[in-house]
């Protein structure tokens, strides 16, 4: 974050001002720099008090400023540039026209279909549902021959299904407002996080036991080789990277949970609004998806008997979805719950 670098800039920049008044070798010229530690301490209260409301204002007001962007500006998106899908390709943006015709609730007509970046998937912004640019092309292929009356390969059809359940999908994700939700959401986490970690280094490490770790390294000789006043402002940094980095790693798999719910929401929302041939592209995709299911399948795939132990075990399979994909829910799992809606719904028609 902004003023965390300040912070470390800071305290590069006094480190490198100690190394060079420490280069003197007069015993006067480093206690000048000692003191001058002592003088920079946090050990008053008045100091320390200030610069703790200091790092608190500093990242509400950091945390507000990009809420406040990010909700009031929905233009601000990675995507600006990508191209409109009506622009290039009419008969995929018939498609898209026709659904929004059937599922009005989607709101598609507020929503600018686009196409992907390079190397980009299924992805959804503020605004824009992007696709990659070979479905499009294939979407627009295929409803061409639909509009003109052929009759569509059965694979033609399960792939107009299969993108009509990624289309509610990602609608679902704006719809929610999902993207500003996961990129504030981790903002705010940091900022707590971050404003206790500062209480616990400005109250923890004060110059007095900087200066103790220094004589412990100094008993053991373990950098002769720098100067000891100079190290010890390198110890506080180093000290300050470390509790940065723990601060990092736990915004993130905090964040992580929360983005996996969002997915679930999102399929949620196709599996209540989307129709029969939507559940049916749901489970088409997901089997494409899931690795283990398609190797557990062929016996002559060299890595047959190691999805087979997956799919035989249920927590290594976790593991093995979990570092796949950490934002998604198990293609397992999304594929069962849109089973059973699909034969409850079979079920129905049956009994109707």
């Amino acid at each position: 974050m902004i003023f965390h670098a300040k912070k470390l800039i800071a305290i590069w920049i006094l480190s490198i001002a100690i190394h060079s008044q420490c280069i003197a070798s007069d015993q006067s010229s480093q206690t000048n720099v000692l003191q001058k530690i002592d003088t920079i301490s946090l050990t008053n209260p008045t100091n320390l008090a200030t610069l703790r409301i200091l790092y608190t204002l500093q990242s509400l007001s950091f945390s507000a400023l990009l809420t406040y962007t990010i909700f009031t500006d929905p233009s601000i998106s990675p995507y600006e540039n990508s191209f409109r899908v009506d622009e290039l390709y009419p008969h995929a943006q018939d498609w898209y026209n026709a659904i929004h015709a059937k599922y009005p609730q989607a709101h598609l007509d507020e929503k600018i279909f686009k196409i992907a970046p390079a190397h980009h998937s299924f992805e959804s912004s503020i605004t824009d549902i992007l696709f990659p640019i070979k479905a499009i092309q294939d979407l627009n292929e295929i409803y061409k021959k639909q509009n003109n009356g052929d009759t569509l390969e059965e694979f033609e059809t399960l792939f107009l299904y299969r993108l009509e359940f990624l289309l509610l999908h990602e609608a679902a994700h704006i719809e929610h407002n999902d993207l500003a939700k996961r990129t504030v959401s981790p903002i705010f986490m940091y900022m707590i996080t971050e404003t206790c970690a500062q209480y616990w280094l400005t109250s923890s490490f004060h110059a007095d036991n900087i200066k103790w770790i220094q004589e412990y390294i100094d008993s053991k000789n373990l950098l002769s080789s720098i100067n000891p006043t100079a190290s010890i402002v390198a110890i506080g940094l180093y000290l300050s990277h470390i509790a940065n980095i723990t601060n990092n790693s736990f915004v993130h798999l905090c964040n992580v949970p929360y983005i996996r719910r969002q997915e679930q929401q999102a399929d949620d929302f196709a599996l209540e609004h989307g129709d029969i041939n939507v559940l049916q592209g749901a489970l088409q995709f997901f089997e494409l998806i899931d690795v283990i299911e398609t190797i557990s399948k062929n016996p002559e795939h060299p890595d047959y008997e190691t999805a087979v132990f997956f799919k035989q075990h249920p927590t290594w399979r976790w593991l093995f979805d979990t570092l796949a994909d950490k934002n998604h829910p198990q293609p397992s799992i999304r594929a069962h719950k849109f089973q059973q809606e699909l034969e409850r719904r079979l079920h129905n028609q049956e009994q109707a």
